[in-house]
């Protein structure tokens, strides 16, 4: 069904993820620290995220995201708290919208490396789970190499960990487990 992605609670394709280190980014106290899924502290560095900076040092921001080496960037999955105000409770569909929201109109320059802002971090897309808006997806460049795709109930809340709610396909798999017929030459995986 086309419009699949519209109606009750079926998912919200969180656009691509990438090849990259699954990390938590703690803003807090004017700095901002990146930890792996074990805990470890891999940076700590300035970030124009609420808490991330001197500037905004009473504040704090808590996010998913995936750590790509070949470009110093974070992509962000999911939002967990922004601002001080917690959204981990919240719908998917509505955290995704609220963090681009906040990313495009109040941070409007973190998605490039400055003295305020060591590495940026972008927000990556999420669309409604349908076969028009996977091609649309399919056909766009990306600046990374893709390692698959996130499905969410987009009526789930944020959840650390496996969790049923969250489905994750591998790009040469699209076609098998959602019965579609995508163009997939550019995204065929080694064998």
């Amino acid at each position: 069904n086309s419009n699949s992605g519209s109606q009750g609670g079926l998912p919200v394709t969180r656009g691509f993820v990438l090849v990259g280190h699954r990390t938590l980014i703690v803003a807090h106290k004017g700095r901002t620290e990146s930890y792996t899924k074990n805990g470890y502290r891999t940076a700590s560095f300035p970030s124009m995220l609420p808490g991330g900076s001197n500037a905004t040092r009473s504040s704090y921001s808590l996010l998913d995201a995936v750590w790509c080496d070949t470009n110093h960037t974070f992509y962000i999955l999911d939002l967990i708290c922004y601002r001080a105000h917690p959204v981990d409770n919240s719908e998917a569909e509505f955290r995704f919208y609220w963090g681009a929201t906040k990313f495009s109109e109040d941070l409007p320059g973190i998605s490039s490396e400055q003295r305020t802002n060591r590495y940026p971090m972008v927000w990556l897309p999420s669309v409604p789970c349908a076969k028009e808006n996977l091609m649309k997806m399919m056909a766009e460049k990306q600046e990374f190499e893709v390692d698959g795709f996130l499905f969410y109930h987009k009526m789930g809340h944020y959840a650390a960990g496996p969790t049923p709610l969250v489905g994750w396909l591998k790009p040469d798999l699209l076609n098998k487990v959602l019965d579609l017929d995508l163009d997939l030459t550019s995204y065929q995986m080694d064998s």
